[in-house]
């Protein structure tokens, strides 16, 4: 495995006893080396329930569960060159909905959103510790109001070439229909790592 896995990080909280493995460096590695991380972090590998839209050339991401305490489980998925199993990007999700039905309805409770976005901080600090400011700037609004608007954050990262990080988060208890569109309650937190050169 190569030295440049040695910059993942590991995210502790106060609030909670966890410990979570977040790997930036992708670049030169292959698929390999990130099943070897998640077989010693005790992942769960799961089966792709879904179809990923993917450029010619990128195979379906391996996927991952790994366990969770107050936030959704993280999904962990890894797609990879189909010519020689160099990732291309990986995805961390903490998504409610993976675990719940679709169409279901669940609202959260405010300590609930506050521990999610406890999670976004983590990672944002982590990442503008390690690249710098981010390219785009936060664009927040009061999570305490999350029953009435939704709250966002987004950033990212551009590094040299195609490499780059992008961090987001949605959270809203919203539940309303507009015509043929129906605005459902989410609890969302996505990271994406990505390196698009050949």
């Amino acid at each position: 495995m190569k030295k440049s896995l040695s910059l993942c990080f590991l995210i502790f909280s106060a609030q909670q006893v966890f410990t979570q493995t977040v790997i930036l460096e992708i670049k030169g590695n292959k698929l390999s080396d990130f099943i070897k991380i998640e077989e010693n972090l005790g992942s769960e590998r799961i089966k792709n329930k879904n179809f990923h839209a993917v450029e010619s050339g990128i195979a379906q991401p391996i996927e991952y569960r790994r366990k969770e305490t107050g936030i959704p489980d993280l999904l962990v998925y890894y797609f990879y060159r189909e010519k020689d199993s160099s990732i291309s990007y990986i995805q961390y999700e903490w998504l409610d909905r993976n675990f719940r039905g679709e169409n279901e309805i669940v609202k959260k409770t405010r300590s609930e959103a506050e521990l999610l976005n406890g999670r976004y901080d983590q990672l944002y600090k982590k990442l503008t510790a390690i690249y710098g400011k981010s390219d785009s700037e936060e664009q927040k609004s009061a999570i305490e109001r999350i029953d009435t608007e939704i709250f966002k954050r987004k950033s990212i990262w551009k590094k040299e070439g195609n490499y780059g990080v992008e961090l987001y988060t949605v959270i809203s208890n919203i539940y309303k229909k507009e015509g043929m569109i129906t605005i459902r309650p989410t609890f969302t937190l996505r990271m994406y790592i990505y390196d698009f050169t050949d």
